[in-house]
């Protein structure tokens, strides 16, 4: 009756359901819940339980599907990993968050396209308003002063950015 461990229960109900409830706890695995006043070795030892590979290089990374004119930088990656290590991500979650990269990014890129082929496209219909029958002419003769002073290499330069075809840079060389 003095027992302090007993004092909570109410009858022998009480105590048969809390035995129970023991009993159903023997010889599963149990952690430790985490504390603000652990160490570096507690965190990591807690980390390798919930499945943080070994070492940064242990991450396998996702097929990420990046627009064709993008590549992952590998030394980018490698300090992804090494951050995502420190902070104890397990294999799961490294996938995770690179299939989220890969998204934001991919979608960030089309949405860029997008937003520049119509910003394009109105450049060129104002500079149409504004030649007006002279349009094709006078893109003529812009062509002919980019290749004048730049060269057919200064042409395809600009052609492969997109800035032969920006309608401030045609007018520049009209």
């Amino acid at each position: 009756r003095g027992e302090a461990a007993l004092a909570d229960f109410k009858g022998i109900e009480g105590l048969a359901k809390s035995y129970l409830d023991t009993k159903k706890l023997v010889g599963t695995k149990r952690m430790e819940e985490p504390s603000e006043s652990w160490d570096d070795d507690k965190w990591n030892e807690l980390y390798g339980k919930l499945g943080r590979p070994d070492t940064p290089d242990n991450y396998e990374v996702p097929e990420i599907k990046l627009p064709d004119d993008l590549k992952l930088d590998e030394e980018l990656l490698g300090q992804a990993k090494t951050e995502f290590h420190k902070l104890g991500l397990n294999k799961k979650q490294f996938a995770g968050v690179m299939g989220l990269y890969g998204k934001v990014v991919s979608e960030g890129v089309e949405g860029g396209k997008a937003t520049a082929a119509q910003a394009l496209e109105a450049g060129v219909t104002a500079l149409k308003k504004e030649w007006g029958d002279n349009y094709d002419a006078n893109l003529d003769i812009a062509g002919s002063a980019i290749r004048k002073f730049g060269g057919e290499e200064f042409k395809a330069t600009l052609d492969k950015s997109g800035l032969g075809s920006d309608p401030a840079m045609v007018k520049t060389f009209h």
